[in-house]
């Protein structure tokens, strides 16, 4: 199959799988998550190569989608899902690593946002001496479209009188003393906090010794 025809055919699989959207059977469904289906299914079927358990659940679910058992679709595109979203978690991992500098990690921590219309949720625990810090990376979610509305606007920002810091291109709000938060590239929410033997200072540093320019390369 040409590229050509690859492209076509992608469009048609999408259109019938929007044109379901609509249906009630459907409803739990989101378009990116159908429009995300449909290229996806594509690429399986027309690439001859060992395939990974992401594509054999999309390939899985599409088999369902045939015989119109769109629950059994659901199940399947859910599955699918927690294994791309177990696949952000590994990429967070690379980026907030056991070690920066003399600060020392724990494992990685997965928080659960579905309460608050889902989205990926990791932390981390760092170490030095007698202090602590958590970082938390929120991506794909509610929480960080409400955060990024207020961090990239100056107004807002300056009208809660709260200190700010310039952190790689992108701005750091000192939210609470031992808090700090960086929206990241519009798409990724940073929370850093310190325990009581820390200072406001502290956290700002930390924020600065983390890899920015592969947060903001994160999709």
């Amino acid at each position: 199959m040409d590229g050509t025809s690859q492209i076509n055919q992608m469009q048609r699989i999408c259109n019938q799988l929007r044109s379901h959207y609509v249906q009630p059977k459907m409803k739990h469904l989101s378009l990116l998550t159908i429009t995300l289906f449909g290229i996806f299914t594509l690429s399986s079927l027309a690439q001859d190569k060992k395939k990974d358990d992401i594509e054999k659940g999309l390939l899985l679910a599409y088999n369902e989608y045939q015989k119109e058992n769109y629950s059994s679709v659901i199940a399947k595109l859910r599955d699918v899902i927690k294994l791309v979203e177990a696949k952000n978690v590994e990429r967070v991992g690379e980026i907030l690593p056991e070690k920066i500098e003399k600060w020392i990690g724990t494992d990685l921590k997965r928080e659960d946002l579905s309460a608050i219309g889902g989205g990926v949720s990791v932390i981390r625990n760092y170490n030095q001496e007698s202090k602590s810090i958590s970082v938390k990376l929120v991506k794909d979610s509610p929480l960080v479209n409400h955060w990024i509305k207020i961090l990239s606007n100056r107004d807002l920002l300056q009208a809660t009188g709260k200190k700010t810091y310039p952190i790689a291109g992108e701005t750091a709000l000192v939210d609470e003393p031992l808090k700090v938060l960086v929206a990241i590239d519009e798409k990724i929410l940073l929370e850093i906090k310190g325990d009581n033997d820390c200072e406001t200072k502290d956290l700002v540093d930390f924020a600065r010794k983390l890899d920015f320019a592969s947060l903001k390369k994160m999709k």
